[in-house]
């Protein structure tokens, strides 16, 4: 039996505002986090991962929003890979059976939010974290057999 395992926080994100900052041209401004709030909803869904009330629009001119760089985080991303393997030996003919199992427990991994504050999808998670991604793992559960004959 053989496995890996992980469990990792999700990535930190940068939430920005939609629109031009008046007499500073620099787009994509942070907004203001308002007084309180952390900016995550207490139980976080992939309809509504941020909380809408905890930002505010930056509207006075040449001000900055008061919200950090990567101050929130994404889906975390939870993954258990599986395989089990019997070896057998019949006089000179040897078998290896082989069962292996990706994404074992069928956990969704999930894509980061939408992060522009202003516009109507905004902490609205849309995609799933791409099938390719080296440590996310798949994006289904898989499983696949061999059965190896050596003589």
């Amino acid at each position: 039996m053989n496995g890996i395992g992980y469990w990792r926080s999700g990535l930190a994100l940068t939430v920005s505002q939609s629109g031009t900052m008046a007499s500073t041209g620099i787009t994509n401004n942070r907004p203001d986090l308002v007084p309180g709030k952390t900016g995550m909803n207490s139980n976080p869904t992939i309809d509504q991962w941020f909380d809408p009330t905890a930002f505010a629009r930056t509207e006075a001119t040449g001000t900055f929003g008061n919200l950090g760089r990567n101050t929130l985080r994404g889906p975390e991303i939870f993954n258990v890979d599986l395989s089990l393997v019997k070896n057998t030996r019949i006089g000179r003919v040897e078998t290896e059976l082989r069962v292996e199992t990706f994404n074992l427990f069928n956990h969704p991994q999930f894509g980061p939010p939408a992060r522009t504050f202003g516009n109507a999808d905004f902490g609205v998670i849309t995609t799933a974290a791409s099938p390719s991604c080296q440590t996310c793992g798949t994006s289904e559960r898989q499983i696949q057999a061999a059965l190896k004959l050596r003589f």
